[in-house]
């Protein structure tokens, strides 16, 4: 019986270290990627109008872990500056959060700026790398 007992625990931290190095691996496979850097503005849309001749940059500085900060220029003008968080979405796609509302979306390649203000106008901004 005493034999018993120790195979029994013997196989319970068996079980429970190959699950914490299967875990770790994972991490390793999907590293959060860095999505600093800046990105070309190609399109601003405002409500229906759609700009593609537009000059601008986004710069996108990483902060900490989940938080970048963004600076948006357009036609030598800085439209705003703004701290967003990041959160995972789908694929190599970050969803981004100003104040845990919804503000667009990033994946290290293209920058989408999307949101309605009160007065119902909307604007969004293409940004690519």
């Amino acid at each position: 019986m005493h034999i018993v007992s120790r195979l029994i625990i013997l196989l319970i931290v068996l079980l429970v270290t190959a699950c914490n190095f299967q875990r770790r691996d994972r991490d390793k496979d999907d590293p959060e990627p860095d999505l600093s850097g800046t990105y070309r503005v190609t399109s601003v849309r405002f409500n229906a109008n759609t700009n593609t001749s537009v000059s601008g940059t986004v710069r996108v500085s990483k902060v900490s872990t989940a938080s970048y900060d963004v600076d948006i220029t357009v036609n030598n003008q800085s439209i705003d500056t703004f701290q967003v968080d990041v959160r995972k979405a789908s694929g190599k796609l970050y969803d981004m959060f100003v104040d845990n509302e919804l503000v667009g979306d990033i994946d290290g390649t293209q920058f989408r700026f999307d949101i309605t203000d009160s007065n119902n106008d909307r604007v969004v901004i293409i940004a690519r790398k």
